[in-house]
């Protein structure tokens, strides 16, 4: 399964979030991913797996929320059957 990344990439650049901060948001939610394997998967050069795409579709989700927005991003089988 080949998720696409660039919903992710576009609510970062929605929200201002830089990578580092996305990163650190990743890494308390339970990411494994290194900041540079982040960005990459981001950009699509590189493959997510499922469980990291729902891990950095929850962080950018919680900042929505925390800004008064709903939770736009679908989870990996949510954006899969789409």
């Amino acid at each position: 399964m080949s998720l696409d990344t660039a919903p992710l990439e576009a609510a970062r650049l929605e929200l201002g979030l830089s990578l580092p901060d996305l990163w650190m948001r990743c890494l308390s939610l339970g990411g494994l991913l290194v900041e540079t394997d982040l960005g990459v998967s981001l950009l699509g050069v590189q493959m997510m797996s499922p469980e990291e795409y729902d891990v950095v579709a929850q962080a950018l989700n919680e900042i929505f929320m925390e800004r008064g927005n709903d939770h736009p991003l679908p989870y990996a089988s949510e954006a899969d059957a789409s």
